[in-house]
């Protein structure tokens, strides 16, 4: 019994130093900025978050985003609804580019976001240990609330590289 808890122990201990190391215990950095304009290809859903429509979409716009069909940082911009369904959601998925002077495939629209104030949170770890979408917007509504500001109608995650991920909220 006791080799048993010794062998508990180590294993323990190991698992939160590779934790550790992949970066699971780091804190997002967050901070009150000015939000560029960004330019978004990419299509809308509305519906449910379970939907397999919302998957299909997800990995239809990926697949072009690492084909280099479309180039530009991964984007999802979740609005803020107020809906009494549970799991309703409506998101445009795209990809932000530089401008819109591309032809467009199928089925996708160009969304334009204005430059205006916000709040940012940025991290970068391993993705096996990054921290939930969920979990940064909650963490950017407690910073917005200490500083008095109040989030706006929707929030932009985008995916900037394998091991770094960005949550924008617009500020009232």
């Amino acid at each position: 019994m006791k080799i048993f808890a010794i062998v508990i122990g180590i294993i323990l201990i190991a698992g939160t130093a590779i934790y550790g190391y992949l970066g699971g215990f780091k804190q997002p950095d967050i901070k009150k900025t000015e939000l560029p304009e960004y330019i978004i290809v990419g299509k809308f859903y509305q519906g449910r978050s379970s939907d397999e429509q919302l998957g299909n979409i997800y990995y239809e716009i990926k697949t072009r985003h690492d084909k280099k069909e479309l180039n530009g940082v991964l984007t999802a911009v979740y609005y803020q609804i107020n809906s009494k369904v549970k799991d309703s959601t409506q998101v445009f998925l795209g990809i932000a580019v530089e401008d819109t002077l591309r032809s467009l495939p199928p089925g996708y629209e160009y969304r334009k976001f204005t430059k205006k104030p916000g709040i940012r949170a940025t991290i970068t770890c391993n993705p096996y240990v990054m921290p939930r979408p969920e979990t940064m917007q909650v963490k950017i509504e407690e910073f917005a609330k200490n500083i008095s500001l109040k989030p706006a109608s929707y929030v932009m995650e985008k995916y900037i590289s394998a091991d770094t991920f960005e949550v924008e909220v617009p500020v009232k």
